[in-house]
């Protein structure tokens, strides 16, 4: 269930943008940077459709061009709010004043865009607000934590809420409480009227915080492409704390967190003495925000799954899925048999054909013992090692201070396709980690159920 707008057109015909539609999406954009100005933060170009990131951790706004010149506009702007459904609107009839496109159907679940009625779309909100909060009451399940809510799929962040919205955990009392109460359903959304106040701005930086930061130094060495958008968000976190700072001191704002972000970046700000007095005022959270404090388990895509430490971040290659953060990286590669009539009818086969091809030339000091594991359907094995002395800088996960580096090697397998896993560290005490990992590691035949590799 969700709030949104959908708005349909057309170009016309010998438009400039049918020859550049590149360029149409980059003025698409420049208008929603400036309509969205502090919140927006990205905007994915491909060849006939841009995705914009107009709020932190809202869905992204799609907008498509087809070679014929038909523009069509899609958004959710659940659970942000009714000001930002109001300015979404106000986005939809800019590009068609300045960038030409005319809608020939604009659908409007609170029918703003037709009667700009403010207290009605409020009213929708809250209405929404209270279904969706009365939804999850009825089917909550006891000792169950953790349950996202407009969360983006493909993280699940191991939180011990009971809730994990974008906003912060909420707890079933919160969730009675929205149920109950108008006031209470509007106050979670928090961008309820048409301007932007600084509690919007507030929330939208611990937005950020709790869902996109990592708690640590961004080191650009540990995955370059992967480090942008953890950096972009600490970034960004910082002007809206400092942004809503300056039109409303006296609002409640995470001052050790908020100091720690400034030590993460490693920046001079002007309002660094502001921040160190008040965090020294302050007591120290109960439970600091982030949720990438904590594990988070990251859908592959390539039918799998895996539990990680939250400050990792990770990128796709064309081969292969790679995580990185501080003193450690994963790198996990998926291949599949390439005729079904000879693959091995059984994970336990997969695996002990796919190890003696990829593991036969196990090199380096073995340590430790090595681990197997059934799971559902799948089987896995893995080995620890210290890597030989030439092998890291070829592997691309040197250690720049000369230390040996540790390796867990192994293969998940399942009948017809398995995993080839490396996870590389440089403090032999986090062999229990990288077991751990391994072991977390879920695998679903193509087109089957999924299936666990712990035991």
């Amino acid at each position: 269930m969700s709030i949104g707008i959908t708005a349909i057109g057309a170009l016309p015909r010998n438009h400039v943008a049918l020859k550049n539609p590149a360029k149409f999406f980059e003025s698409v954009a420049d208008l929603a940077a400036e309509i969205f100005a502090p919140f927006f933060s990205s905007a994915r170009i491909a060849d006939d459709h841009a995705l914009l990131q107009l709020f932190p951790n809202a869905s992204e706004v799609s907008i498509s061009l087809a070679d014929d010149g038909a523009v069509e506009l899609e958004a959710t702007t659940s659970p942000v709010g009714a000001g930002y459904h109001m300015l979404v609107a106000v986005l939809i009839e800019g590009i068609q004043k300045q960038l030409g496109v005319q809608w020939s159907e604009v659908s409007d679940e609170t029918d703003f865009y037709q009667s700009k009625n403010d207290q009605a779309v409020r009213e929708a909100f809250i209405g929404w607000s209270r279904a969706l909060a009365n939804s999850l009451l009825s089917h909550e399940v006891d000792g169950v934590p953790g349950m996202a809510i407009c969360m983006s799929v493909g993280e699940r962040f191991e939180h011990p809420a009971a809730y994990i919205t974008p906003f912060g955990p909420a707890t079933s009392v919160d969730m009675r409480f929205r149920a109950d109460s108008d006031v209470a359903a509007g106050a979670w959304m928090p961008w309820m009227d048409p301007a932007p106040d600084a509690r919007t701005i507030l929330t939208a930086a611990k937005s950020l915080m709790w869902c996109g930061v990592v708690w640590r130094p961004v080191d650009p060495d540990d995955a370059p492409d992967a480090e942008l958008a953890p950096h972009r968000a600490m970034m960004q976190a910082l002007d809206l704390l400092e942004a809503a700072y300056e039109l409303d001191p006296e609002l409640d704002y995470p001052w050790h967190e908020w100091l720690e972000l400034l030590e993460c970046a490693d920046e001079e700000r002007d309002i660094i003495p502001t921040v160190d007095a008040r965090a020294a005022a302050t007591p120290e959270p109960d439970e600091p925000i982030g949720y990438r404090r904590h594990d988070m388990t990251i859908l592959l895509p390539f039918n799998a799954s895996i539990t990680v430490p939250g400050e990792l971040t990770h990128m796709l290659t064309e081969e292969a899925w790679l995580a990185a953060g501080g003193s450690c990286s994963i790198h996990i590669t998926p291949f599949s048999s390439s005729d079904d009539s000879e693959r091995p009818e059984t994970a336990a086969a997969m695996l002990d054909e796919a190890w003696e091809a990829f593991m036969s030339d196990f090199e380096g000091e073995e340590i430790g013992e090595p681990f197997n594991f059934i799971g559902n359907e799948c089987a896995g094995r893995a080995r620890h090692r210290v890597a030989p002395p030439d092998e890291p800088e070829d592997a691309g996960a040197a250690d720049d201070d000369g230390g040996p580096t540790y390796l867990t090697q192994g293969i998940v397998a399942v009948p017809g396709s398995f995993l080839y896993c490396t996870l590389m560290y440089t403090d032999e005490s986090e062999r229990e980690w990288a077991e751990r990992c391994f072991k977390s590691i879920q695998l679903r035949r193509s087109g089957g159920d999924a299936v666990t590799g712990d035991q």
